[in-house]
């Protein structure tokens, strides 16, 4: 009789599954035919169902003593490995299961694999690499003394160009519409063409732009001497909206905002992208210089704090996680 009242149990649970799963189908939008809908629908239920081992929010140290690489589990808020570095990491960038990390003093780059958490590879590129991108199969990495953007194969961990941008530092470095733009101190953000290998035309925002980063059909860029963020039309190749926030060191897209990290203020500002407008300010900590969006969160940090902060974009609540002189951020999913 017990034999039986279990066979009833799992029976039912079969049922109860089979209909959570065709629940699951219903609610989801069209995709490329049904069996890739019931593909992307598999590799949804696979994610959900535990941790991704790649997954995680990473945080250069930015000691110079003791330089390391950290990776923070989303879920439970704890570091859960440490990588030790040479020296301190200026730029950083995820790529599927790398991380791509800019060796300034050395003159490499290092590719960390996410899921042995490992350094997995070096690639000599010379000069001073800071800001790193990754995108249209590239890695895309900033020569900010030398004027020049790196790129890098992923295939086969070498460098495949050297594209010369300008003869200023470069500041920052963003993939967005089938192009790489650079942001320079020369008061300009270049476009490259990956197809070419060579800059093919130019924004004058007369400012310093820093931070640059891509959403809503737009580039981002702080301008950190005027206090305010920039909204480029790259299209129209034109600043379409300065919009003030505060000393913009850094800036990242969400799902529905633009995020703007304030160096001096110690805040964190949200834009509506309907609208250019503020919609809250959150207070961090001090001199903030890095930020990211992964995870549900917005992640920014302090060194001075020793603190990596998590801001849920919906409540606006900060969450303090101890990191010994944390500095750049990436985030893997």
């Amino acid at each position: 009789m017990m034999e039986k009242t279990r066979t009833i149990r799992r029976a039912a649970t079969v049922v109860l599954t089979a209909a959570t799963l065709l629940a699951a189908q219903l609610l989801c939008g069209c995709g490329g035919g049904e069996q890739a809908r019931d593909n992307k629908e598999k590799s949804a239920q696979v994610k959900a169902a535990g941790p991704v081992a790649t997954a995680g929010v990473w945080v250069a140290s930015g000691s110079l003593t003791d330089s390391k690489l950290y990776r923070i589990d989303p879920a439970s808020d704890k570091i859960v490995a440490t990588v030790p570095l040479e020296r301190v990491c200026k730029g950083m960038a995820a790529d599927g299961g790398s991380l791509w990390l800019s060796d300034y003093g050395g003159g490499k780059v290092w590719r960390v694999d996410a899921a042995t958490n490992k350094i997995a590879a070096t690639v000599n590129v010379g000069g001073a690499p800071a800001a790193i991108a990754a995108g249209l199969g590239s890695v895309w990495v900033a020569d900010a003394n030398g004027g020049t953007i790196v790129r890098i194969d992923p295939a086969t961990n070498k460098v495949t160009a050297r594209i010369k941008v300008t003869n200023s530092v470069l500041n920052s470095v963003c993939v967005h519409d089938n192009a790489v733009w650079v942001a320079s101190v020369d008061l300009i953000v270049s476009k490259i063409d990956p197809a070419a290998n060579k800059v093919v035309g130019t924004i004058r925002v007369g400012t310093n732009p820093s931070g640059i980063s891509a959403g809503f059909g737009s580039l981002w860029v702080g301008n950190p001497m005027g206090k305010t963020v920039l909204r480029l039309d790259p299209a129209q190749a034109k600043v379409a909206a300065a919009i003030k926030t505060g000393n913009s060191r850094w800036t990242a897209a969400g799902a529905d905002f633009i995020a703007v990290a304030n160096y001096a203020e110690g805040t964190v500002v949200f834009i509506d992208p309907k609208d250019n407008k503020v919609t809250d300010t959150v207070k961090a900590g001090p001199r903030l210089a890095t930020l990211a969006v992964g995870h549900g969160a917005v992640w920014t940090a302090s060194s001075p704090d020793n603190a990596v902060y998590r801001i849920d974009p919906a409540t606006k609540k900060v969450l303090s996680i101890s990191v010994q002189k944390p500095g750049i951020l990436a985030i893997t999913q």
